[in-house]
């Protein structure tokens, strides 16, 4: 006996070991359950029990619409549709830009001078007196080099009129 205890065990001998768990009645002393187990039985069991979370895990966010809530997983069809939308959003954006400067180029083919818009026409500004335009230093300069010529042509029904709004 004293051989054995001093003869040390082995790894794989102490994970086949075999114990006993025993559950005990505290009233009556008796003996409830009881079932042997070894160390290596218990590590296999454990790592079966995690397997399977891991692989119910999966499968659930795999086969169930969690997956659309895992970054980076979508479905290719949803992909293709994302691409297509962002290709168009893409060229409208560029044709909207391209309209901006259409429009900037004919406000400034229609109106080359810094006039401030303020809903005064320039035939206005002029029967009232010198039509002028507000530089960056506030100074008005005189346009009397521009020239204007009439947007529309044909007869002249009335003429113009400030206290008629004509």
């Amino acid at each position: 006996m004293a051989e054995t205890l001093d003869k040390k065990k082995s790894f794989q001998e102490k994970l086949t070991d075999r114990y006993r768990i025993v559950v005990i009645d505290d009233d009556t002393l008796g003996e409830v359950r009881s079932t042997k187990v070894s160390p290596l039985g218990i590590l296999l069991g454990l790592t079966f029990i995690f397997l399977l979370i891991g692989l119910l895990s999966a499968a659930l966010i795999s086969f169930t619409p969690l997956r659309y809530l895992v970054p980076g997983y979508a479905d290719v069809t949803n992909n293709k549709t994302y691409v297509e939308l962002t290709t168009k959003l893409q060229e409208i954006e560029s044709e909207l830009d391209a309209q901006r400067v259409y429009t900037n180029g004919l406000k400034n083919m229609l109106n080359p001078s810094p006039l401030k818009s303020d809903g005064e026409t320039p035939a206005a500004a002029s029967l009232m007196g010198t039509l002028t335009a507000e530089t960056e230093d506030s100074e008005n300069v005189a346009l009397d080099h521009f020239y204007f010529s009439a947007p529309l042509k044909g007869e002249i029904s009335a003429k113009f009129d400030l206290n008629n709004k004509h």
